[in-house]
This record gives C-alpha cells, sequence and structure tokens, in this order.
C-alpha cells in the first residue's frame, strides 16, 4: 500500500457577533466603568440642621451652592 499524506486542514469557523452581543458588551463594560468610579472618588456627605443649643463648639466646613 502506498503511503498516504494527511493534508488536512482544520477549518476555524467564523466569528459569529451579532447586534445584541456588541450591545450588551457596551453596556457591560459601561457599567464596570460606572462602578470603578463611584468607588474611586470622594463622595459629599450631608448633615441636617436642627434647632438648639450651641453649647458645643463645633467647627463645620460646608460648601452652598446658590444662584444670584
Amino acid at each position: 500500500m502506498a503511503k498516504q499524506t494527511k493534508k488536512v486542514v482544520k477549518y476555524r469557523k467564523p466569528l459569529n457577533l451579532n447586534l445584541g452581543i456588541i450591545i450588551f458588551t457596551m453596556m457591560f463594560i459601561y457599567i464596570i466603568v460606572c462602578i470603578f468610579l463611584y468607588f474611586t472618588k470622594s463622595h459629599i456627605t450631608a448633615y441636617e440642621v436642627r434647632i438648639g443649643s450651641l453649647a458645643r463648639n463645633n467647627i463645620y466646613e460646608g460648601l452652598i451652592i446658590r444662584k444670584e
């Protein structure tokens, strides 16, 4: 018998991307970036002003935004 040479080339399947996969990937990346930015920025703390005695000498710093 004659020696057979193997010239079989494996067929690579083309990448199958549809619009749903692309939109889902973009939304997933957007959510990950938003979560990362949320945990890396400093947050503003809100305080409630109450009626009462000023017996304690507390010092507070704040930012007031107003339109004139």
